[in-house]
């Protein structure tokens, strides 16, 4: 679109050379041909405006043209200096070096040339508003349009690009966190686009804007107007510039000796505070530039360092006068002399300062002096720094004993009493151990715990009366959780005060408020105290053991162990003392510890005896232990023995038996046995037996939640394991059902919670996936397979075999569904067993096991083809199955017999199948009662599709019982859910009709199978004539006596089969084709369908036959 606009206006195309020649011009002017001159000549001559282009105004015609004969002679240099590149560049070819240059040749498109001259310099003012939204937007286009741009276009506006964005962090205010990390980010990405790695910075060689950018880093780097946003930025920047371009940080800046001599000309305190802080970073940045400063410690700099080392030392809070914003000054200023300070130390004039200096010498004792005060303070920022300045020097050289003392002795001096203890006092005794804890002695340890007992015994004082009073204890709960954490970071010696330490700690948590933040469950103690018992792991696990009983350490044990950090080194050392955890809570009787509570606790409830406290919190803490380290209690074997023995022992089935009188350690006894063999199981898969042996205790009623064991086999046993991991976990099973080594309880819950879940996933997309029947071959093999048939399924009718068991029966109906549902090619040869087996629990007596064997018959006759006799009686049967507590299971077996009826019951000569007339038939004889009424019309909702060809013998009972469904005031929910239901399976019926019969009206195929429908209510049926093959039939099915599903006989008189021929042949009441005309028209025929009326129209009374008299004998 540019060039057809450009050709229309009359501008030259440019052509590649130019266009690369206009690259290394400044972007940001507009570019002139001699067309334009000349037209804008002609334009002035005739008195006309000056031409515009690319929405500029044109400048004057000597300029353009002078500037038009510079760009024609710089061309030419360009081309010879591009000539000789080229011809280097032969010699000694580079892909590096030819990637970059192709980079940078690589011409502009007019619109994105257009685009940089008109957006650009907008971005870049955006970027200078003080309005922030401005500013995000400025810096947002900045990014979008620099990712579009060549190198040569970003190398020649880099220097305002640059300057813009560092505004615009100059701008930004310190809480907008992620606009300035964007603008950050960046800032870094362009700066490093334009300078790759091996660019020339300086010189001659140095690509077009590069130098200029460097002077603008350079500009801002030595700037005492800079923020505390900016600064680290353009530092960073300068110091990945000297890494890319292999050169010295002072090299790369260029800094003229007039720089320094700028900053140091006046003295430090004569200037703004702010100005102040930003001139000690810039020294701090000359003296710790790598890998040679910029700067050298002279006298000029150990005047300064002489100023901030007077800054550093001031820590009186009242010179911060002026409010929070002076303070944070201060503080800011002073933070920046103590990290100048720890730059200078590593100068050898202060690390080692020469003979003679006894200036540098005195200067470097006030420095580490200043460190160690400098560790009190309250600034945690300044802390920190101070704490790396006092470890750079003790790494330098190891400090005189006459020197620390001197440092020390203000600090020591305030532990005397308790009362001058500080927060920042104790944390910068905590930094001074951190660093020399080797100059203490145990004898702190002891003051300390001096000063503890302060917390508990309040003192006494002296009333007015002469009377002494109470004094009431601190109340500063921090400063004594301060004082334990300094234990941890004394000398070895300090393991003596362990004991005394735990106890101290336990009645500082009982002296807590109950009711307060800080209570004796949320202590502030606990974590100190697991700091030092973690140092000394060996020494606070034997404690702690012997005291097992003893609920207040027990409980806190626990907890420290809990911990995440603090607590590692307690949970290694107890994962190395199983044997100890062993004889400490499983050796009965338990020697006596001489405590009274331990002998007091001795039998709990008293219910099964053989166990203590010891015990039950010997169990939580192996089950604690086990949760955070999963693969410890495996590698146990010794300690999986004992607790074995515990799950087999009489005294725990005894509780198990009596849980209302048992205490809570005895309660979850049975649970904490049954996570430690799931976490045994888990990690050594090859013990399965635990999966079965710990099924009893679903077998006793019990009030402890056990879900998670349901969980488990689910999730991990059926999900996560291998094939072969399941297939032994099948094979475990079968032996242990031939083997009958567990109890009837114990198989019903192995195949419901195990074999079902693990044959459900595996078999699971098996006809879709062939991987997953890959996978299913190797979980149910043939052996597998034959066990099931032969040793399981073939013996449930044996009065002697455990699967006589009613509840048995469901789970081995409910899995050999499910093998023939997902495998019937794999069981063909087993057909007859199977059958004989689901129809042989047709006749059971109970309503579960019936119904599931209706699911496992319907099954194999979706499966396998079978007589048609059989197929009927089973449908005729759950057709008739409309009981409430088996409606479920009733409709997942029509689920699955139904869509194979057609398959299974051919329609043959009749015009309906035979399955069809059966469902009408139970329709008309059972349509007085709501359930089975409900039944029939659910599962013709379900099937709408096949029975669609035999709507018409549905549809006019359908409109006669929606009345009945959805009208009464007392109708559920469920039957007027259900006439809704049919009143769209109608509306769909007919919209299907009328689009089966245009699509036949368009293949030219006459009428549609509607019309066979519509046709057939119009005219009755004829009757087969007496003698032939379907009146012999006839003849002979009514004679006959059937047997039904359910083993009971079921005999047809002559009357019901002469009813049934009359309701055949007799017109339905709602015809959807109009009535014949005829001149005298006979009196109204009486409908013989129960119920069915015209709507609106009361039910036309019907005159009894004989069939009715017999069916109320009946």
């Amino acid at each position: 679109e540019v060039k057809e606009e450009n050709a229309k206006k009359g501008f030259k195309p440019v052509t590649e050379r130019e266009d690369a020649d206009v690259d290394k011009m400044d972007v940001d002017k507009p570019e002139v041909k001699e067309e334009d001159v000349k037209k804008e000549d002609e334009s002035k001559d005739d008195g006309k405006g000056s031409a515009k282009k690319g929405g500029k105004k044109g400048a004057k015609a000597d300029d353009d043209a002078v500037a038009d004969k510079k760009g024609e002679d710089t061309d030419g240099e360009k081309k010879e200096g591009d000539e000789d590149k080229d011809e280097k560049a032969e010699q000694k070819p580079d892909p590096a070096k030819a990637s970059a240059a192709a980079a940078l040749v690589v011409p502009i498109p007019p619109a994105l040339k257009a685009l940089v001259a008109e957006l650009l310099p907008r971005l870049m003012h955006a970027c200078f508003q003080k309005n922030w939204q401005a500013t995000v937007g400025g810096v947002a286009g900045i990014d979008a349009l620099t990712r579009v741009l060549p190198i040569s276009a970003l190398r020649a506006n880099l220097p305002k690009i640059l300057q813009a964005l560092l505004s615009a962090l100059q701008l930004l205010p310190p809480h907008a966190v992620t606009e300035v990390a964007a603008a950050t980010k960046l800032f870094h990405r362009v700066l490093e686009t334009a300078t790759p790695e091996g660019v020339d910075i300086r010189g001659e060689d140095a690509p077009p804007g590069v130098e200029a950018a460097v002077a603008v880093l350079s500009e801002e780097l030595f700037s005492t107007t800079s923020s505390p946003t900016v600064r680290p930025v353009v530092e960073a920047a300068v110091m990945g510039l000297s890494k890319r371009s292999g050169l010295d940080v002072n090299k790369v800046l260029d800094v003229k000796p007039a720089h320094a001599q700028a900053l140091l000309a006046r003295p430090l305190r004569s200037k703004h505070v702010n100005v102040q802080t930003q001139v000690v970073h810039i020294v701090n940045f000359c003296l710790s530039a790598r890998p040679a400063p910029i700067m050298s410690v002279n006298a000029q700099t150990v005047g300064l360092l002489q100023e901030a080392l007077v800054v550093a030392e001031n820590d009186d809070p009242n010179t911060f006068k002026g409010g929070p914003a002076a303070a944070d000054s201060l503080h800011a200023l002073r933070a920046a002399c103590i990290r100048l300070i720890c730059s200078a130390m590593a100068h050898p004039e202060l690390k080692t300062p020469p003979a003679g200096q006894e200036q540098l010498a005195q200067l470097r004792q006030r420095i580490i002096t200043m460190f160690f005060k400098s560790l009190t303070s309250r600034n945690a920022d300044i802390v920190e720094i101070a704490k790396q300045g006092l470890k750079r020097v003790i790494q330098q050289q190891s400090l005189s004993k006459e020197l620390l003392q001197s440092s020390l002795r203000p600090i020591l001096v305030n532990l005397a009493h308790y009362k001058n203890l500080t927060m920042p006092l104790l944390v910068g005794l905590e930094r001074l151990l951190e660093l020399l804890s080797n100059w203490f002695n145990p004898t702190l340890g002891e003051k300390l715990l001096e000063h503890l007992r302060r917390w508990l015994d309040p003192e006494q004082k002296m009333a007015p009366g002469g009377q002494q009073q109470p004094r009431p204890a601190p109340k500063d709960f921090k400063i004594a959780a301060a004082m334990i954490n300094l234990f941890h970071l004394l000398p070895p010696a300090a393991s003596k005060f362990l004991e005394q330490l735990v106890m101290m700690t336990v009645s500082l948590e009982r002296a807590l408020p109950q009711n307060g933040v800080h209570s004796e469950v949320n202590s502030l103690y606990r974590k100190p105290l697991c700091k030092f018992l973690s140092r000394y792991a060996p020494q606070a696990v034997d404690f702690f053991l012997a005291k097992l009983a003893q609920g207040p350490f027990f409980f806190r044990f626990i907890d420290m162990i809990r911990m995440e950090k603090e607590g590692e080194n307690l949970r290694e050392e107890l994962a190395k003392s199983a044997s100890k955890i062993s004889a400490a809570a499983f050796t009965w009787p338990h020697p006596s510890s001489g405590d009274p509570a331990a002998n007091a606790s001795e039998g709990l409830s008293g219910v099964g005896g053989g166990s203590d406290l010891n015990a039950y919190n010997g169990l939580k803490l192996i089950v604690v232990l086990a949760k955070r380290m999963p693969d410890w209690l495996s590698s146990q074997p010794d300690l999986v023995k004992a607790l074995w023995q515990r799950w087999n022992s009489d005294a725990r089935q005894a509780r198990l038996k009596s849980e209302e009188a048992l205490a809570l350690p005895e309660l979850l006894e049975s649970k904490q046995l049954v996570k430690c063999f799931l976490n045994v199981a888990a990690h050594d898969r090859t013990r399965v037996a635990y999966l079965f042996d710990i099924l009893t205790i679903f077998s006793a009623r019990s009030r402890v939640d056990y879900t998670f064991v349901e969980e488990f086999y689910k999730e991990e046993v059926a999900v996560k394991w291998s094939p072969e991991e399941r297939h032994a976990v099948i094979v475990h099973f079968l032996d242990c059902f031939k083997e009958r080594s567990l109890e009837v309880p114990e198989l019903v819950n192995a195949l419901k919670l195990i074999v079902l879940p693990v044959l459900e996933h595996t078999l699971k997309d098996v006809a879709v996936n062939a991987d997953k029947m890959e996978e299913a071959t190797k979980v149910i093999t043939e052996d597998v397979v034959h066990t099931i048939v032969m040793d399981v399924l073939e013996t449930a009718d044996d009065e002697s075999s455990p699967a006589h068991a009613d509840p048995l029966r469901i789970q081995l109906l409910r899995m050999g569904t499910l093998l023939i549902r997902n495998l019937p090619d794999e069981l063909v040869r087993h057909r007859k067993e199977l059958i004989k087996f689901g129809w042989n629990h047709l006749k059971s007596e109970d309503v579960g096991s019936k119904q599931w064997a209706f699911v496992n018959v319907c099954h194999f006759l979706e499966a396998y083809q079978a007589p048609e006799k059989i197929v009927l009686q089973v449908f005729v049967a759950l057709l008739r199955a409309c009981q409430p507590e088996a409606k479920e299971l009733v409709r997942q077996a029509l689920g699955a017999l139904v869509p194979a009826l057609p398959k299974r019951l051919p329609q043959g000569d009749h015009k309906y199948p035979i399955w069809i007339r059966y469902t009408k038939k139970i329709l008309v004889e059972e349509g007085h009662s709501m359930p089975a009424l409900i039944h029939v019309w659910n599962l013709i909702h379900t099937q709408e599709t096949l029975f669609f060809p035999s709507r018409a013998q549905f549809v006019p009972q359908m409109v006669n019982s929606l009345s009945r469904l959805g009208l009464p005031s007392s109708s559920p929910t469920e039957n007027r859910v259900l006439s809704i239901k049919l009143v769209e399976l109608i509306l769909r019926w007919e919209e299907r009709r009328k689009r089966l019969k245009a699509e036949a009206a368009e293949k030219g195929e006459g009428e549609g199978e509607d019309d066979g429908d519509d046709g057939e209510d119009e005219q009755p049926k004829k009757s087969p004539r007496a003698g032939s093959k379907r009146g012999r039939d006839a003849d002979t099915r009514s004679s006959k006596r059937t047997k039904g599903a359910d083993g009971k006989a079921t005999a047809k008189d002559e009357e019901e089969e002469e009813e049934e021929e009359e309701e055949e042949r007799g017109r339905s009441p709602l015809r959807s084709s109009p009535p014949r005309r005829c001149p005298r028209p006979d009196p109204p025929r009486q409908s013989r369908t129960v119920g069915a009326h015209l709507p609106g129209h009361p039910p036309i009374p019907r005159r009894p036959t004989r069939a009715d008299a017999l069916r109320e004998l009946r």
